[in-house]
């Protein structure tokens, strides 16, 4: 009679045992879910923002060569003025969409210190130059609010 007894009180502790059972395997359940959505929300992330860091890629390495070619070449020649006016456009223009904030302080040194030695003036803005720079922020902001979510 003894083992009766015994395989009775097993038998009520496996019954009381499988609701919390059910419970934790509901849970680990939510959780899995809850951490595979997460998980392709951030590769969706990666993938829409792959766009915005290829631009701003090409723009860097187009930026490093023609700073290497103004760096190489000496005034006067037809491959320094092409490099120089390449200098400007990216310096006013294209570079702000997608430069950094260390980046925009190491492109207003370089033009400060060595493309624009003589007149360091240029490197600050002008009407036109300010309109341009300011447009080319506000589209980067723009940019990084629909492309990276920092």
């Amino acid at each position: 009679m003894q083992w009766q007894r015994t395989a009775t009180d097993l038998k009520l502790v496996g019954e009381a045992i499988q609701p919390f059972a059910l419970i934790f395997s509901v849970i680990a359940a939510v959780f899995t879910f809850a951490v595979s959505e997460r998980d392709k929300y951030l590769d969706r992330q990666v993938e829409l923002s792959q766009p915005f860091y290829q631009k701003q890629l090409d723009l860097y390495t187009e930026t490093s060569r023609v700073i290497a070619r103004l760096a190489t070449t000496q005034e006067g020649e037809p491959a320094h003025a092409a490099a120089l006016a390449r200098f400007w456009e990216l310096y006013w223009g294209d570079l702000s969409l997608v430069e950094s904030p260390p980046v925009d302080s190491l492109m207003a040194d370089i033009c400060k210190n060595y493309v624009s030695k003589k007149d360091p003036s240029r490197c600050f803005a002008n009407d036109v130059a300010a309109a341009a720079h300011d447009f080319a922020n506000e589209n980067e902001r723009e940019l990084s609010e629909r492309w990276v979510r920092r």
